[in-house]
């Protein structure tokens, strides 16, 4: 089976501005991946994806909208089974970013409008879905979200720009790309 995402809200993709407080109304996620620590905040919701499935693939992908030098991201996924959305409150800090798992992007340079894939980001959901608190069996829960945390930068005014749900390009909102095998059903229990 296969969850393809997009942020639907412009609360959904956020990123930490210089002091340290969401914004969730910029057009592009562009200032918070200028220096090591920017970060910018990625929520999907309603992913049905059930509690205990296998996670095969998962894919995040941005539309870039300007590139320069070099800039690798580290990512994770809140250590939550069902991620509120983000509000002007919120801080670096008052997430739980404590999941295990965690990949690196070295992001190659991009283009205006072009689709960027991550690495293969499987071990950061299949954590997720491993959860007890996990609620992606419910269609009004299983909302997630990931960070995307700047942990290098090349030369000065290194930098990557990606769009945001904000822009006034439609379809240029971040996606996800899940692939997965649901847990087979409890035994005894008849399906149909």
């Amino acid at each position: 089976m296969q969850y393809d995402g997009t942020v639907i809200t412009h609360q959904d993709d956020v990123q930490i501005i210089l002091n340290g407080v969401a914004n969730t109304d910029y057009d592009t996620l562009e200032s918070k991946w200028q220096a090591v620590n920017d970060e910018v905040w990625v929520r999907f919701q309603g992913s049905r994806i059930p509690r205990g499935s296998k996670i095969v693939s998962a894919v995040l992908k941005l539309y870039g909208k300007s590139s320069a030098g070099s800039v690798s991201l580290g990512i994770k996924a809140e250590a939550a089974g069902n991620s509120a959305q983000p509000t002007l409150a919120d801080t670096p800090t008052s997430r739980n970013w404590g999941s295990l798992a965690a990949n690196t992007w070295v992001v190659p340079a991009w283009t205006d409008l072009s689709l960027n894939s991550s690495p293969d980001i499987a071990d950061i959901i299949q954590e997720l879905v491993r959860r007890s608190d996990w609620t992606g069996d419910d269609p009004l829960f299983g909302d997630f979200m990931l960070q995307l945390k700047a942990t290098s930068i090349g030369s000065k005014g290194s930098q990557r720009t990606a769009y945001a749900f904000d822009h006034d390009n439609n379809g240029v909102s971040p996606e996800i790309t899940i692939v997965f095998t649901p847990p087979p059903p409890p035994q005894g229990q008849i399906l149909g």
